[in-house]
């Protein structure tokens, strides 16, 4: 990717759609309330100055000077809860378009990245923007409307006095430059170890089971102690550029007060100033403190947000996928081939796996087998026709059409894929079930026909709740084979075109395996169906037999077949008997 430039900073921002009349409002209001807070020195000159020509309160004048307060406060309250309702509308509004983001890449992309680190890039990374929307934005606007109503007041009342200040504002300045840089820098290096403690996190709780069985408690905590250790080394630069700053910054106010006190008090000693004018001119510089010291802290975090944000534009960089464009056809019946497919991973713990020169016809309305060792590439294969990868080079085809030419809403609609991990969701068995299925929602009759199919219906109606009961995280309040027949219960809802199964009976014993074949029989008839199968039982069904290895088609044909022909598949057959 392209270096990150404030441009694309700015962009990012713009794709959050900040509500602009709200910002502009709310500053405004901000505005009046600096500016109006800018007349309080004055009427406190007037004030202290007629006290000392009349010996006695100005009643009106004591007056205006608490409603200015109260008008103030009030005023900076308003501005400030609409400042924020900005800020939560932005991070809201990006973590929406993120979140859509992720949900339409690749499935290349997630090989590549692990979960947690995107996870945290939603989570933690679109929170800098927040202080930065609703905070920094309005007290840098703030900070210069103050500085320059200010200045005027300090130059209209001693030009002398006003020039120490002007000299000292450019000492402030020239130190926020290399801490602004300077934080920046942390900024990114704090999200990607955020990043890389979510990812041990999610790794640590989501396998606790390999953890425990493993006794790996130790080396788990170690992993997570080293991130979060390195996270404090960064704290600790931070705090250090920040602990250097503050005391010189302190030092050039102070050099300022004393000069502007000594100064000041021969003027007021000579009668050249009055004593109202040098409380006021003292006041107008605490006034003037909070803007300089704001003014350079903007610049810093505005570095920060734009060093945190570069994780989240690179996901928006990335290519997605377009679901609705292409065609809509119906796939029923026609023949899938296979021609001159090959594909390799471009993951580095994958980049030695390739399907070579793949050519096959897959006949509509019949089911076959994928067979071979491990790693051969028959979930790819699967994965290539479920089209959650493109072929390097050659295609595919059905009924003479190249599936690319489908819109993948309307090719992956007509497909029913039941995975070996029996992937469910967290929520109830019915969610489960109607997963992706909102726009035609089956009755419940028909939910519990398909339970029925897949032999799930017989544990299901034990639950105290039924098909609302909840199943936890990914399932794992059920048994193995009970996710796998929800997995296949959500299968027949479905009713797809081509039925592709990657070791679907894996999880069941052999008695529900048995259920299962049968009503996959019943769903299988008209037609295609692929399966990966690793047991001899769910091969022979099989109208036809695809043998891999290495990532080529060696043996196609019947089960008695490549019994007689193909050495590796009667070796197969052999361990499996003997198994």
């Amino acid at each position: 990717m392209k270096s990150y430039k404030w441009k694309d900073f700015f962009g990012l921002i713009h794709k959050a759609k900040p509500n602009i009349i709200l910002f502009i409002f709310s500053c405004l209001i901000s505005s009046i309330s600096a500016i109006v807070a800018t007349f309080i020195p004055s009427l406190l000159k007037r004030f202290i100055d007629s006290y000392a020509a009349n010996e006695r309160f100005d009643n009106k004048l004591l007056l205006s000077l608490i409603a200015i307060f109260i008008l103030n406060a009030i005023v900076s309250v308003l501005a400030g809860y609409l400042l924020s309702v900005v800020g939560l509308k932005v991070i809201a509004n990006l973590r929406k378009i993120t979140w859509s983001k992720i949900v339409k890449l690749p499935v290349a992309y997630f090989d590549k990245h692990e979960s947690g680190d995107i996870a945290s890039r939603v989570v933690n990374d679109t929170n800098v923007l927040y202080t930065l929307v609703s905070n920094s934005f309005s007290q840098f606007i703030n900070a210069i409307l103050t500085i320059l109503f200010c200045g005027f007041w300090m130059f209209y009342y001693d030009w002398k006095l006003s020039l120490i200040v002007v000299i000292a504002l450019p000492l402030f300045l020239i130190l926020f430059i290399p801490l602004g840089r300077k934080m920046s820098k942390l900024s990114k290096e704090v999200q990607k170890s955020t990043g890389e403690l979510n990812v041990n996190a999610f790794e640590m709780i989501s396998e606790n089971k390999l953890v425990k069985s493993f006794t790996a408690e130790g080396e788990q905590i170690s992993k997570g102690v080293r991130v979060i250790d390195h996270l404090k080394n960064i704290g600790v630069q931070r705090a250090k550029w920040i602990a250097t700053v503050n005391p010189i910054l302190n030092l050039i106010m102070m050099m300022i007060i004393f000069s502007i006190v000594g100064f000041g008090g021969v003027q007021l000693a000579n009668g050249n100033l009055s004593a109202g004018t040098f409380m006021a001119f003292l006041t107008l510089i605490f006034y003037i403190i909070g803007p300089i010291t704001n003014f350079g802290v903007f610049f810093t975090q505005l570095q920060q947000a734009k060093g945190a944000t570069e994780r989240i534009s690179k996901i928006h960089a990335e290519s997605e996928e377009n679901i609705h464009e292409g065609n809509i056809f119906d796939i029923t019946d026609k023949d899938i081939e296979f021609k001159d497919i090959s594909f390799s991973y471009n993951t580095e713990r994958e980049s030695s796996f390739s399907l070579q020169n793949i050519n096959l016809v897959i006949k509509g309305g019949h089911t076959y087998a994928l067979v071979g060792p491990s790693g051969s590439g028959k979930t790819t294969l699967i994965s290539l026709l479920e089209r959650f990868y493109k072929p390097t080079s050659g295609s595919i085809y059905i009924g003479k059409e190249n599936i690319e030419s489908y819109s993948l809403n309307s090719w992956r609609s007509q497909i029913g894929y039941v995975s070996q991990e029996h992937t469910l969701i967290n929520g109830t068995i019915r969610e489960n079930l109607l997963f992706g299925l909102e726009d035609e929602c089956p009755n419940e009759e028909k939910i519990i026909q398909a339970c029925q199919m897949a032999y799930a219906w017989e544990f299901i109606e034990k639950l105290p709740f039924k098909l609302d009961s909840h199943i936890g995280e990914r399932g794992l309040e059920l048994s193995g084979g009970q996710r796998q027949r929800i997995a296949i219960a959500r299968m027949f809802l479905k009713d797809p075109k081509i039925i592709l199964l990657d070791e679907a009976t894996s999880s069941l014993d052999s008695q529900s395996e048995e259920k299962v074949k049968l009503a996959m029989r019943k769903i299988s008839e008209g037609r295609t169906a692929i399966s990966i199968a690793h047991r001899l039982s769910t091969i022979v069904d099989a109208e036809n037999i695809i043998f891999l290895e290495n990532g080529e088609i060696t043996g196609i044909g019947k089960h008695v077949e490549l019994q007689q022909t193909h050495r590796l598949y009667n070796q197969f057959c052999e361990q499996q008997l003997q198994a």
